[in-house]
């Protein structure tokens, strides 16, 4: 059976993949604003994917939300960024007891949004969103003319 962290290993494996693509466009492309899509770039789309896996994971954690700068733009920050993430996301995966995953928190971040999760629900959700968005920075690379290779996790 695949595990939680395999999944994980997976989701970023191809999203390092992806963000190498858009490090092949011309840079100006990162930023060019697209109509249609909530985060309106490809450097929006990727600082929120990597946001959103951070303030997850702190929540998780029962420790308020990290500092982040919402409009980094430049994609070599981006990708030190997402090792940085998923390396997190590894440490609280490996400090936690497999029992937990399917167990409510004892507690709950104040900036908690919805209601109470699982650790594994919240994890599948970062996969998920992380897939979600990865598919909008597919279509606008589409869009500005340098279509993506398959991101998909059987590629990988």
């Amino acid at each position: 059976m695949t595990s939680i962290r395999e999944f994980h290993a997976a989701t970023h494996k191809r999203l390092a993949f992806l963000m190498e693509h858009v490090a092949s466009m011309p840079a100006e492309l990162h930023t060019r604003a697209l109509q249609g899509f909530g985060r309106p770039t490809i450097a929006k789309q990727f600082n929120h994917i990597l946001f959103c896996e951070s303030a997850w994971v702190d929540a998780l954690k029962n420790r308020p939300e990290r500092v982040w700068d919402h409009e980094e733009s430049r994609l070599a920050t981006l990708m030190g960024w997402r090792r940085d993430v998923a390396d997190r996301t590894v440490v609280y995966l490996s400090e936690l007891p497999a029992d937990d995953l399917q167990k409510l928190l004892p507690a709950y971040p104040d900036q908690w949004v919805g209601v109470p999760r699982t650790p594994s629900f919240i994890l599948h959700h970062i996969l998920t969103h992380t897939f979600h968005h990865k598919g909008q920075i597919v279509a606008m690379c589409r869009i500005l003319g340098h279509p993506a290779p398959d991101t998909d996790l059987q590629q990988g």
